[in-house]
């Protein structure tokens, strides 16, 4: 894959994997540190999306592990309300809080949100998450509260 080609001169290479596959029903054989994801998320249904975060938290990632993601199709983006309706293909539009919230249920700890690459003019940039595996008694109220900024 292009993936693959893309780490051929890089120095750990045989410690990074790339899977091409069809999501959200995969399931890995093996679990992983870190699980990205770029511009896929908001194709999937609501309960496909709910039940995809909490198999990357049970069947995708070792503790402690990583998720991290962007979208750029998000409530709080107005630029992108008619995407959908110019390709005509269905997109979840959620808000910023909405993402928040289903990724915390999953059994994540979000540890950072904001938007990535905004500019000046109307763009409201990617809306970018880090957040962390962790076990139902690592979990505090502070951490599950909704936090956002607007820093690159």
């Amino acid at each position: 894959s292009k993936a693959n080609q893309l780490t051929q001169d890089f120095e750990f290479r045989d410690k990074v994997q790339f899977v091409h596959t069809r999501l959200p029903s995969y399931v890995p054989t093996v679990k992983y540190n870190v699980a990205f994801s770029m511009e896929f998320l908001y194709y999937l249904s609501d309960s496909e999306l709910t039940t995809f975060f909490s198999l990357l938290h049970s069947d995708w990632l070792t503790d402690n592990g990583l998720l991290a993601f962007g979208v750029d199709h998000y409530l709080e983006n107005e630029d992108c309300h008619n995407w959908s309706t110019m390709i005509n293909t269905p997109m979840l539009l959620w808000s910023e809080h909405k993402w928040n919230e289903v990724v915390r249920n999953a059994g994540f700890t979000v540890l950072h949100m904001w938007r990535a690459a905004k500019s000046e003019s109307s763009q409201e940039g990617t809306l970018a998450i880090i957040a962390r595996k962790t076990n139902a008694a690592e979990e505090t109220s502070d951490e599950n509260e909704c936090k956002s900024s607007e820093k690159v």
